[in-house]
């Protein structure tokens, strides 16, 4: 992932590698939960209510989150148009 070698790093639990997939590229993180018959995706980095309604927020992550859940729901490679 950080040499651009991987798109994606599969965890059996949600926390085992968020703080490593973060430290590296935490704008491009997007949480997949697989195995369901909906797709369900989210920004790795939470709700960030303490920056809430203040205009600092970083859009990309929430963005890149919206995109690769249509994209998986349309059957499409799950990583294109991810910023």
């Amino acid at each position: 992932m950080r040499d651009g070698v991987y798109d994606a790093a599969v965890m059996m639990y949600h926390d085992q590698g968020q703080i490593a997939i973060k430290l590296l590229t935490f704008d491009k993180v997007v949480s997949v939960s697989a195995g369901l018959s909906v797709p369900i995706t989210a920004r790795a980095h939470g709700k960030a209510y303490e920056i809430a309604g203040k205009n600092k927020a970083n859009v990309v992550p929430g963005a890149n989150a919206v995109r690769m859940c249509l994209n998986m729901a349309n059957h499409k490679n799950a990583t294109d148009g991810i910023f």
